[in-house]
């Protein structure tokens, strides 16, 4: 499977920084990012991704997933979710089925929030890029997320 570092020696780091899948329109890559991206599967036949995939590995980047668009991941991890709404107070004793310490939003934990579980489409683990784990949902809203489980 490809990781962020696996592309940024490929193209170095001033076109790396600028290739994360963020900047693009939300269904494809830019044009020269396609072409960029494009190279490196020849290169790396092995890293064939779809755009939701790219922007699942690229999201998860440790020292570049800031440069993701947040919203956009969200927006498509919303899509995965299954089960059902777990409202936070509901858990005995407190208990949760993640750490709130790996979420990265600012805000805490609120009375009202909950969390569900998600899992990307049998394709994105077919490619072997596929993503589980918990959202934290507020007011209907996927506001962060903990990776569990990826391949």
């Amino acid at each position: 499977m490809p990781t962020p570092s696996h592309l940024h020696t490929f193209l170095g780091e001033d076109r790396f920084t600028r290739s994360v899948p963020g900047e693009a329109n939300g269904t494809r890559l830019s044009y020269w990012m396609e072409e960029a991206w494009g190279k490196f599967v020849a290169a790396h036949p092995d890293c064939q991704l779809t755009y939701p995939e790219i922007v699942a590995v690229f999201s998860i980047c440790p020292d570049h997933g800031v440069l993701v668009q947040r919203a956009r991941f969200l927006e498509l991890v919303a899509a995965w979710l299954q089960g059902p709404l777990h409202r936070i107070e509901e858990v005995g004793g407190g208990e949760l089925p993640f750490d709130p310490q790996r979420l990265k939003c600012k805000s805490q934990l609120q009375p009202g929030d909950g969390w569900r579980q998600f899992r990307s489409p049998p394709e994105s683990w077919a490619a072997m890029a596929g993503l589980e784990g918990f959202v934290l949902v507020r007011d209907g809203d996927v506001i962060d997320y903990v990776v569990t489980c990826m391949n």
